[in-house]
């Protein structure tokens, strides 16, 4: 279970046992400090829009056609040429991991 729903749970067992009202004041203030204490960091700026290019199959088969052109450069070469990362130019040359 992630984080945002266990909080969300929280506040609802301490709701649930407010509206009951059967004398487990105790048990909602802690439920209701446990949920408070697990909150989401808000992002301070937006993320960045993806810079490099999908990666497809055509792809794939440029970079292995380059790397076979080129077997003196390494990864992070290959991948800087056509704007992926090195374990990107990974998968296009071994395949992709299972």
């Amino acid at each position: 279970m992630r984080l945002p729903t266990v909080q969300e749970r929280l506040a609802a067992l301490a709701n649930h046992l407010a509206a009951l009202r059967v004398g487990l004041d105790l048990a909602e203030v802690e439920l209701r400090a446990l949920a408070k204490q697990i909150p989401r960091r808000k992002l301070l700026k937006p993320r960045a829009a993806p810079t490099s290019q999908p990666y497809t199959p055509a792809l794939a088969r440029k970079i292995r056609a380059y790397a076979r052109a080129h077997p003196d450069l390494g990864n992070t070469a290959i991948g800087n040429h056509f704007n992926v990362n090195q374990g990107r130019v990974t998968d296009a040359l071994r395949g992709p991991r299972t």
